[in-house]
């Protein structure tokens, strides 16, 4: 469902501090341990104001997903060249933004939280950049996009496990190299 009260200041600060206390705790403990209580304590708001936002815990997860989603939105739209490489590049390039938060993700292992997110997001975003001109069907397209957003998703986990030490032009180079191995 995701966050209830958008554009409302006091509720988007108490977002913004729930957010923050779930990042801290998992910091320190598994996210299944992670409780409502605990959120709502560490913010110091209660938990009528985390149910006035939120229905579940995944649901803070789920905005930041989003976030990133938008930010990979705008630097595809603001890109010239939509050739895979660059695609890849400007994938990493806006996952390395935010690498506190995916290596927490990892680190708990809910990545496929953010992958079923991209994948919701990115088939409709596709189709419009890339539009029916391309030459196939949307059955063909959400085949391809899912098979995409597996690689993406998987590639951005073993990035996070070697400590995402390659630069997200290395990553994209790889890439391109993989796929033309595989062909």
């Amino acid at each position: 469902m995701g966050c209830k009260n958008k554009g409302n200041t006091k509720a988007q600060q108490s977002q913004k501090w729930m957010e923050e206390s779930l990042f801290q705790l998992m910091r320190a403990k598994p996210y299944e341990e992670i409780s409502i209580q605990n959120i709502t304590d560490t913010a110091q708001l209660s938990r009528r104001t985390f149910y006035r936002n939120y229905e579940k815990k995944d649901e803070i997860l789920l905005d930041y997903f989003r976030r990133i989603c938008k930010e990979y939105e705008k630097n595809l739209r603001s890109a010239r060249d939509l050739s895979f490489p660059n695609i890849a590049n400007i994938f990493f390039s806006t996952m390395q933004g935010h690498l506190d938060f995916l290596f927490l993700v990892n680190q708990h292992h809910i990545m496929e939280l953010f992958i079923k997110e991209m994948d919701a997001f990115l088939l409709p975003l596709h189709l419009e950049l890339r539009g029916p001109s391309v030459g196939y069907d949307i059955e063909l397209a959400r085949i391809a996009l899912t098979f995409s957003i597996g690689g993406f998703g998987r590639i951005l986990t073993l990035w996070l496990n070697e400590g995402a030490e390659k630069t997200p032009d290395e990553l994209a180079k790889l890439m391109e190299k993989a796929i033309r191995l595989l062909i």
